[in-house]
């Protein structure tokens, strides 16, 4: 494996690593009053629902490793109210050192966990069936999978969408209404699903399947505009 400037060396340098980049969040108010916000950590990203009633927190930690770089150490996926109460643990992902080098092939676990960009506070993720290994046939390769921040006791998430490609990204629309883009290095084939989330016994209806070489099937990316909380969907256009 390459050797990169962003892989620790020795202990000394974890010691830095944890000393430079451990951070501690904090609220502050528009009239200057500060308060300490959740434990300190190495946070990676922090995301608000689109209601703003919750945070999704980010961070790694140890083990760590001198072999691959901190964006493949344990991650941990919290979410937290925006008064600093904590909600639960959406997934901790052990470390990473292991991704076959395969196109298509991914970490193990729960990735690409995001909010539905017209819900109050929807989590969508995908998880791998295949362990993330695109050496191995399996199907489905991918699940997409919806839960909202608090589940009932016993909820389960929702099965969204089942891909025997690997999930490559998803649009949003008002309402129950999403579409989903699978492809596969390999055979260079796209697909892209129409999805009614919101509708359990509504089955997936494929939309196009072609050649991602193929630049004149290409029929382009739908027009979005913001919501009210700033959050990206797929545009409707009103007809007379």
């Amino acid at each position: 494996m390459r050797s990169t400037k962003e892989m620790l060396k020795d202990l000394h340098e974890e010691e830095l690593f944890d000393f430079y980049a451990t951070s501690q969040l904090v609220l502050v108010t528009l009239g200057g009053t500060v308060k300490m916000f959740v434990p300190p950590a190495i946070y990676i990203s922090l995301d608000p629902s689109p209601d703003e009633k919750y945070l999704m927190l980010t961070s790694v930690h140890r083990p760590y490793s001198s072999i691959v770089s901190y964006k493949r150490f344990p991650k941990k996926v919290e979410l937290w109210t925006i008064e600093g109460k904590f909600v639960r643990e959406v997934c901790d992902l052990p470390l990473a050192e292991d991704i076959p080098v395969a196109a298509n092939s991914v970490r193990k676990g729960k990735r690409l966990i995001r909010w539905r960009p017209a819900m109050p506070s929807t989590l969508y993720s995908v998880e791998t069936q295949d362990g993330g290994d695109a050496n191995i046939e399996v199907s489905p390769r991918d699940i997409v999978y919806m839960e909202p921040a608090e589940p009932l006791d016993g909820e389960k998430p929702q099965v969204l969408l089942k891909l025997d490609f690997r999930y490559r990204k998803s649009y949003w629309c008002y309402g129950s209404f999403a579409l989903v883009y699978e492809y596969w290095y390999k055979t260079r084939i796209t697909r892209t699903w129409v999805i009614l989330p919101d509708l359990k016994d509504h089955k997936p209806r494929l939309l196009f399947e072609r050649s991602s070489e193929d630049a004149y099937s290409n029929p382009g990316s739908p027009v979005m505009c913001r919501t009210l909380a700033g959050t990206l969907v797929i545009a409707r256009i009103k007809r007379n």
